[in-house]
């Protein structure tokens, strides 16, 4: 390939739209014999003159004339680059991927990707709801950017940060004999009643069936659904009442329904996971920092606790 360099291109369309080195020499901000030196530089890599000088004007030659239009174009659509990546950069274009839990991305994620609607409307944003198991490996892959996860085991290739815990309680209709009770509910007078849960492809139910403080009829359910929004018919039927954290109890939140806390100390941490090997673009960074914003507006909320990793995260989200 000819060795054209961006400099050249430049004062070859400069030159040939002034037509006059003093005129294109003023323009670029150099001196007349420096324009002259690179032109006579560019028609020596590539073999052939470009202009007819004469002592009052520079034309172009036909194969310049040809070549013209050719690298106007190319100095433009470099120069439409430049401005994307400082876009980018800027955070007022690119993408994001988040990956992970239904109840966060619904109460903490969503608030924050409206903000980003707002300030940066070009940044698109794909959320995806995926089973506990698979997050980790969709991060780990690039398919996402991050993700959010009560599985701690990440492996050498990820970085687990916290980001919240939520104690559980139990969820059920308003006329159900627990939501009538004074004070925290003993799961085993909950057991009592039927029993909705989720799979056991889910962290939450995977992190419940691991827990032998927990009733059976709560770590095996007999009914079980894939998502906590599935929940939401069975419990406004007062069929079922569910054991669910903080957050993912607001998935379900309806006025027939009420959340009571339970008298075991029983909580969810969720975590941020991040690829250790692979920086966030400045897209995600922004997204993230959006997020800890929200997360600080819950900090007061009595079935949560924000973790102390804030500045780890505002770290993260600081474009140099």
């Amino acid at each position: 390939m000819y060795g054209v360099t961006f400099k050249q291109l430049q004062a070859f369309v400069v030159l040939a739209q002034e037509q006059n080195f003093g005129r294109a020499a003023e323009r670029l901000h150099v001196t007349p014999p420096t324009i002259t030196a690179t032109i006579k530089t560019l028609e020596s890599t590539i073999g052939m003159r470009l202009f007819d000088r004469s002592t009052r004007s520079v034309t172009l030659t036909v194969h310049a004339e040809n070549f013209l239009p050719i690298a106007e174009r190319l100095l433009d659509d470099l120069a439409r680059a430049l401005e994307d990546l400082k876009a980018f950069k800027n955070r007022r274009k690119g993408s994001v991927i988040a990956i992970g839990a239904t109840s966060f991305m619904a109460h903490v994620l969503a608030p924050a990707v409206a903000k980003l609607a707002s300030s940066s409307p070009e940044i698109k944003v794909r959320m995806i709801q995926e089973s506990t198991l698979r997050v980790t490996q969709e991060v780990l892959d690039g398919k996402a950017d991050f993700g959010i996860t009560a599985l701690k085991e990440t492996g050498p290739d990820l970085v687990s940060i916290p980001l919240v815990t939520d104690k559980f309680g139990i969820v059920c209709h308003r006329d159900h004999p627990l939501a009538a009770q004074d004070g925290p509910i003993e799961l085993r007078d909950a057991a009592r009643y039927p029993v909705i849960g989720l799979n056991h492809a889910n962290g939450l139910q995977i992190a419940l069936a691991a827990n032998n403080r927990i009733p059976i009829e709560f770590r095996s359910p007999l009914r079980e659904v894939s998502t906590i929004n599935l929940m939401e018919p069975f419990l406004e039927q007062n069929v079922c009442v569910a054991l669910l954290p903080a957050l993912g109890a607001r998935v379900v939140q309806r006025p027939s329904l009420v959340f009571r806390p339970v008298r075991i100390a029983l909580s969810r941490n969720l975590d941020l996971i991040l690829p250790r090997h692979r920086s966030l673009t400045p897209a995600a960074q922004a997204l993230i920092g959006l997020m800890c914003e929200q997360l600080h507006l819950l900090r007061n909320e009595p079935m949560l606790r924000i973790a102390n990793s804030m500045e780890e995260l505002r770290a993260l989200t600081t474009v140099v």
